[in-house]
């Protein structure tokens, strides 16, 4: 395996992982909600609302399409990387600004081509701002520098 695919997968498992810890602490304290509730929320983009019912199975499938989606992202920052000295000497506000952009591209396009009902709550907006730059863009792109340094 090429070291620019194993850093996008790394990078992309370790973002998926870092965002998928956080919000299941933040969801249910700030929202009530169950954790279980955020991995099947992933997977009715796909399947629809009978995710909600589909139990851990369908929380399972959520999860592993968000790994899916990460190990892409991870990717798309490794691109960055190799190809933007600005990135590679920026790494901690590149990450933060990856981040951003990644919330972006995914609410605004992802996700309204699916299935899965979209909060427009600022509150629920400003957690998975703070979830997509702290907890995903930034551990990707340390993620990156790091395993792109190793094999060098």
């Amino acid at each position: 395996m090429s070291s620019y695919v194993r850093a996008a997968v790394i990078a992309g498992l370790i973002g998926n992982i870092a965002i998928s810890i956080y919000l299941s602490i933040a969801l249910p304290v700030f929202f009530a909600t169950p954790p279980l509730l955020l991995f099947q929320w992933d997977d009715s983009n796909i399947v629809g609302v009978s995710a909600f019912s589909g139990g851990l199975w369908a929380a399972a499938l959520g999860f592993f399409f968000d790994c899916i989606v990460s190990i892409v992202w991870g990717a798309v920052f490794v691109a960055l990387y190799r190809m933007t000295p600005l990135v590679r000497r920026n790494i901690v506000p590149a990450g933060l600004v990856f981040g951003a952009l990644v919330m972006l591209v995914m609410f605004r396009i992802v996700v309204p081509l699916g299935h899965a009902h979209q909060s427009s709550d600022i509150r629920s907006l400003a957690d998975a701002f703070v979830a997509h730059t702290a907890f995903f863009g930034l551990p990707v792109a340390l993620a990156v520098r790091r395993s792109l340094r190793e094999s060098a």
